[in-house]
């Protein structure tokens, strides 16, 4: 089974639904529409704190939960067996601290005894006559936070599993100009063999700069 293909496809209908569902299901602002918009996740609002940056809440939640939306139609569509598990322990324990730089860390700082299972968002798997293997490793990230939440996803991916497992992390943004893809570029430098995708909400659109 080409799971890459199968993952690519899910998530292409997983962007086409949250930009239906930004569009038109938003708290802060309730759109009309004949669309089947095929979830019933809606992006809730903050409350109105003058400290409140924006009124719409935005995160990562929204992203992953209409993914397994739709891995769970594709599966029930085409007959698959593909399963999935979500915050997920990793296989290997993790220093995350303030000395240790996620992009350098290494191997003493991965196993560290003193190190904690991390979590990983989403994970896929296949059936294979009596056991589930790990087939795929998901990270979901919303706007664009600060470079360390890319750096310690970016290590638990590249050294989670072997080289047989597809590692992605995928992002929305609400909008974004030149520097916002420079600052996501300079983040993401050092990803490895990760798989990275970015959508835009605003744009409807993946962000091909990146």
């Amino acid at each position: 089974m080409d799971y890459k293909s199968i993952i690519d496809e899910i998530l292409d209908e997983t962007f086409k639904v949250i930009e239906n569902v930004y569009k038109y299901q938003r708290e802060s602002k309730v759109a009309q529409s004949s669309l089947k918009i095929d979830s019933r996740i809606i992006f809730p609002k903050y409350s109105n704190r003058k400290d409140s940056k924006r009124e719409d809440r935005i995160s990562e939640q929204e992203l992953r939960f209409i993914f397994v939306e739709q891995l769970n139609r594709y599966a029930s569509e085409n007959g698959e067996e593909i399963y999935y598990s979500v915050e997920t322990p990793t296989e290997k324990k993790y220093v995350f601290s303030k000395d240790v730089d996620p992009r350098v860390a290494t191997q003493d700082d991965i196993n560290n005894k003193k190190g904690v299972s991390a979590r990983t968002d989403l994970v896929i798997y296949k059936k294979d006559k009596d056991e589930f293997k790990r087939v795929a490793l998901i990270e979901f990230k919303a706007l664009n936070p600060i470079g360390r939440n890319y750096e310690k996803d970016f290590c638990k991916l590249n050294n989670e599993g072997g080289k047989d497992i597809l590692k992605y992390f995928i992002q929305i943004v609400k909008n974004y100009d030149k520097g916002t893809i420079n600052s996501i570029k300079d983040k993401i430098k050092n990803k490895g063999d990760v798989i990275y995708k970015c959508y835009c909400l605003d744009k409807c659109d993946y962000i091909k700069e990146i």
